[in-house]
């Protein structure tokens, strides 16, 4: 039988709402699945992570490799550090993606008939596109 120390109880667990902004973000699931429309997609669960070290709650957000949301899949990939350029092929594996960390922009958005966070855009450092230290015309993700 589990044991355990009680904490005190919250309503909604680990889930609440932020102000819109930018904020530190640790990927902490990926899978690999379908969009809809039939078109690949990586379904992405973020935590995000506070100035104190602290977790802060998952934010959600699917990557679909299609010709119009490419550009959402390079802002990511640039976003975490991992772009190799412009003009380069590579595989961009889930479970490789496990632990990454970038900088997003949050806003606020309603879901099924409640508030939540939702990822506005991904936070590009211009200095660290094109250099990848894993990069050698191949980069497995």
């Amino acid at each position: 039988m589990p044991s355990f120390t009680t904490g005190e109880p919250k309503q909604g667990g680990a889930s609440f709402l932020l102000e819109p902004g930018e904020y530190d973000l640790r990927v902490i699931d990926a899978k690999e699945t379908m969009s809809k429309a039939g078109n690949e997609m990586i379904e992405l669960t973020c935590r995000v992570q506070f100035a104190d070290g602290s977790d802060g709650p998952k934010i959600f957000d699917n990557l679909v490799f299609s010709e119009k949301t490419m550009w959402r899949v390079d802002q990511f990939v640039a976003a975490c550090g991992k772009h190799p350029g412009q003009g380069k092929n590579f595989d961009l594996y889930p479970s490789l993606i496990f632990g990454w960390t970038c900088r997003a922009r949050l806003k606020v958005e309603e879901y099924n008939g409640k508030q939540r966070n939702k990822i506005d855009e991904y936070i590009i450092d211009p200095e660290t596109v094109g250099v990848n230290p894993d990069s050698d015309d191949r980069i497995d993700f």
